[in-house]
């Protein structure tokens, strides 16, 4: 790939995970052979111009590009969006959604619908997540005997659990920041989320909020709704997974939220930076590899990173988590549990923790998997594919 791309590397985020994302890819189009940040660019030559979630200014976007490829029409703007169309910044995409060569990348594939609703002229294109080679750990000692609880010097920590949940006093200040009538049906939504991880936010939405709804920015509606109401799923079926670990050397990393949830065998780990997670994960046996709750379909990068640092994972059984990772005729790479059943997600860590050998065979199934398919550099041909498409003649007419 002879083309100059600039991947802006400064975002803000929990755990630094924009930053790191950006200086993933920007490894993984330097290896595939494209020039990389260049201080400077060939003039009239068309580029790749990458976006990670928000931006901060879009006129940073446009500054940019008429410092380097001078034509708005030689950029392609690649917009790596890694959460649920709701978490898109609105306002950015109503003028996103109107220059010819902008392309919405995402790994989502729920309430995707929304998007040809909200902005008609958007084009977006499905993008998997990936993670760095760096994330891979040695292949070699992921055998049983490494696995066993009487070889802790190897993995010495039984169970491992990452991720973010809300305090009570966070869920409140949200819940009162939602119109008086619709709070209520909120906590309807979220608990048919909890409770049922296989459905949609915007099914649990119409289920939840009374038919006569009405409101003059529906989509503001909805992305008040969805943050709340998501953020209690998260963190109800969570905390009910945490607790049952009791009994368990368990390891849990994230806010300080955790904390009061972390007492008898579960410690907490505190906050660990998304560049650390892989290494972090390597001490594990056997890892909760939950998917985001916003998600109902979709897996995320934990999932990748836990198979990459060689733990025996268990995950949401959700639709595209089967697709990737348990394929037709067998060799699963990763147990499957109901993640509202916390006693499930329980009996299939037991099983891990039981039988090395099986947690073995599916660490290193998990580990192969991902070198094989699941690393930024495999997602470069999307991004061509999406520039491809930017710079089209219908584009571009």
């Amino acid at each position: 790939m002879s083309v100059h791309v600039h991947i802006p590397t400064q975002f803000v985020s929990r755990y630094s995970l924009l930053g790191a994302f950006a200086e993933e890819l920007a490894r993984a189009f330097a290896a595939a052979g494209a020039v990389v940040n260049a201080p400077s660019h060939p003039p009239g030559q068309r580029g790749l111009f990458i976006l990670l979630n928000t931006p901060e200014r879009t006129e940073n976007i446009r500054s940019w590009i008429a410092a380097t490829v001078g034509d708005m029409l030689n950029a392609a703007i690649l917009h790596l969006h890694v959460d649920h169309p709701l978490a898109l910044h609105a306002p950015h995409v109503d003028e996103f959604s109107r220059w010819p060569t902008y392309r919405l990348l995402m790994p989502c594939r729920d309430d995707t619908h929304l998007l040809g609703l909200r902005w008609p002229r958007l084009r977006h294109l499905h993008c998997m997540h990936g993670v760095p080679l760096e994330a891979l750990c040695p292949l070699d000692p992921l055998q049983a005997e490494h696995l066993a609880a009487a070889n802790q010097g190897a993995r010495p920590v039984a169970v491992a659990l990452a991720g973010s949940i809300h305090a009570p006093d966070e869920l409140a200040q949200m819940r009162d920041r939602l119109p008086g009538p619709v709070r209520d049906g909120a906590d309807h939504v979220a608990d048919l989320l909890a409770s049922t991880p296989s459905m949609s936010f915007t099914q649990a939405f119409d289920l939840g909020l009374p038919t006569n709804l009405h409101a003059t920015n529906f989509w503001g509606l909805m992305e008040t709704v969805w943050k709340y109401a998501t953020a209690k799923a998260n963190t109800l079926r969570r905390t009910a997974i945490v607790k049952a670990m009791q009994g368990l050397p368990a390891l849990v990393a994230g806010p300080a939220a955790w904390e009061p949830h972390c007492s008898g065998t579960i410690r907490y780990a505190g906050e660990v930076p998304y560049a650390s997670m892989a290494q972090w994960l390597r001490a594990a046996r056997v890892c909760v590899a939950w998917g985001p709750t916003q998600f109902a379909h979709t897996h995320s990068e934990r999932l990748l990173l836990a198979m990459a640092a060689g733990c025996a994972c268990v995950t949401d059984d959700r639709l595209l988590a089967r697709r990737d990772f348990d394929p037709a005729g067998g060799s699963p790479a990763c147990l499957f549990a109901d993640a509202s059943n916390p006693d499930a997600v329980r009996a299939a860590v037991d099983r891990l923790l039981a039988s090395p050998q099986e947690a073995a065979t599916l660490a290193r199934r998990g580990r192969k998997r991902i070198e094989a398919g699941h690393l930024w550099f495999h997602r470069i041909d999307t991004f061509a594919a999406a520039a491809s498409d930017a710079w089209s003649p219908a584009s571009q007419g």
